[in-house]
C-alpha cells in the first residue's frame, strides 16, 4: 500500500494577492497603450527613452488622440481593470464607428436582449415556485425560446471576439516592449517562443466572427419563419431568401443597405454574400479550413518600425500573407473588427427588441443564500 503523503506545514507562504486597485486603458495598433492617470491626463507607453521603454506624459485625452492618429495608429478599444479583495476582473470596450459613447458594446446589448426576453417569458413560472431548487430554476432558464437562445450566442460570440482581439493587443504590446528594451529597432525581425499565443488568437478571432454572423443569420431565419436549427448559417439563409423578403425583414435590410447581401447577377430571384460581408467570410474560411495563421514564412516573424524617432514612438508589426497579404495582420483584423462591431450594434437597435439593462427588482429574486 503507497504511504500517504502530507504537506509540509512549516513551509507554507501566503499566496500574494492584489490589494484593491483599478486601472483604465486607450488600447491602440502596433501594440501602443495610454494609461488614465487621473481625470484629464493620460500617460503613453512604451517609448524609448535612454535606450529603454518608459512611460512617457502627461497629456490631454484630446492631445493624446491627436498625437496618436497622426502617427497612423488606429484606436482599438478602451480597457478598464480591477482588483477588490484581490479578486481580477476586466472590461472591454471596443470602439464603434459612428458612435461617440462606447460604454455598451454590441456584445453587452445583445446580453442585454437575451436576458429581457428571458425575463418576460421565465417571470411568471419563477414567481410561481418557493425555495426553488437549481435544478427547478435550470429547467425553466434553460427553456429558452429561439430569439432569446440566438441573443445569446451572438452576445457570447461578440465577446469571444472581443477576447481574442485583446489577446492580440496584448501580444503586440508585450512584443513592442521586449524589442524596445532589447534595442532591437533596426527592422530586424524575429520570432518568440509566444508567437503560438498570436497564432491562436488570430485563429479565434476569425472562428468567432463567423459564429456571430450565422448565429445572426439562424436568428434572421427564426423570424422569418424557418427552422433556425436547419437555416443554420448565412449560407444557408440566402438559399432560402429572396430580394422580396428584404423589405419585410429589418435585420435583412440592414444587411442590404450596408451592401452585405445583394442580388445574384445571374439570378435576381436569389441573394448573395457582397462586400465586406464576402471578403471577411472568405478570409475565414482561408484561416480556419485552407490554413492557419502562422504557416507561412513572412508570418512567422515580426518586427519594429519607426512612427516617430525623435519623440521615441514605434509600433510592432506583424504580416499577413495568402489571399489577403497586409503589411500587419493586427490591421487588418481591426478592419474586420471595426466592420462587425459597428453592424452588430446597427442590427441591435434594428431588431425591435428590448436592449435596456436590466435592473433587478424584489420581483426577480427567487431565493437568497447566506455564505459566510
Amino acid at each position: 500500500m503507497t504511504e500517504r503523503v502530507s504537506l509540509r506545514l512549516d513551509e507554507m507562504q501566503p499566496v500574494q494577492r492584489v490589494g484593491n486597485a483599478s486601472g483604465f486603458f486607450a488600447n491602440w495598433s502596433g501594440g501602443i497603450q495610454a494609461i488614465q492617470a487621473d481625470e484629464h491626463r493620460w500617460r503613453i507607453l512604451p517609448v524609448l527613452t535612454g535606450g529603454r521603454p518608459c512611460v512617457n506624459g502627461f497629456y490631454s485625452k484630446a492631445a493624446m488622440r491627436q498625437f496618436l492618429l497622426q502617427r497612423g495608429l488606429q484606436f482599438v478599444a478602451f480597457e478598464s481593470i480591477n482588483w477588490t479583495n484581490g479578486a481580477y476582473t476586466s472590461y472591454w470596450s471596443p470602439q464603434i464607428p459612428g458612435q461617440t459613447n462606447f460604454f455598451r458594446g454590441p456584445a453587452d446589448l445583445w446580453q442585454s436582449i437575451s436576458s429581457n426576453i428571458g425575463r418576460v417569458r421565465g417571470q411568471p413560472q419563477l414567481a410561481a415556485l418557493t425555495n426553488p431548487t437549481r435544478e427547478e430554476l435550470a429547467a425553466i432558464l434553460d427553456a429558452r425560446t429561439e430569439p432569446e437562445r440566438l441573443a445569446q450566442s451572438i452576445s457570447l460570440s461578440l465577446h469571444n471576439m472581443d477576447t481574442s482581439v485583446r489577446g492580440i493587443f496584448e501580444f503586440y504590446h508585450e512584443e513592442l516592449t521586449n524589442l524596445l528594451a532589447h534595442g532591437q529597432i533596426d527592422g530586424k525581425r524575429s520570432a518568440s517562443m509566444r508567437d503560438q499565443i498570436l497564432f491562436a488568437h488570430v485563429h479565434a478571432f476569425f472562428l468567432h466572427l463567423g459564429s456571430a454572423r450565422d448565429y445572426l443569420a439562424a436568428l434572421i431565419a427564426c423570424r422569418l419563419g424557418h427552422n433556425p436549427n436547419v437555416v443554420d448559417s448565412l449560407t444557408n439563409l440566402l438559399k432560402v431568401t429572396s430580394p422580396a423578403d428584404v423589405s419585410g425583414e429589418p435585420l435583412l435590410a440592414l444587411l442590404s443597405s450596408r451592401g452585405y447581401i445583394a442580388q445574384r447577377p445571374n439570378n435576381p430571384l436569389k441573394l448573395q454574400q457582397n462586400g465586406w460581408l464576402w471578403q471577411a467570410t472568405d478570409q475565414r474560411n482561408e484561416l480556419t479550413h485552407r490554413r492557419t495563421y502562422g504557416d507561412l514564412f513572412i508570418e512567422s516573424m515580426g518586427h519594429l518600425i519607426a512612427l516617430d524617432a525623435d519623440d521615441g514612438l514605434f509600433r510592432y508589426v506583424r504580416p499577413l500573407g495568402g489571399s489577403y497579404p497586409a503589411d500587419d495582420v493586427f490591421d487588418a483584423i481591426l478592419e474586420h473588427y471595426a466592420n462587425t462591431t459597428e453592424l452588430f450594434f446597427a442590427a441591435a437597435g434594428a431588431a425591435g427588441y428590448d436592449a435596456n439593462i436590466r435592473t433587478l427588482t424584489d420581483a426577480d429574486i427567487i431565493s437568497v443564500e447566506e455564505q459566510s
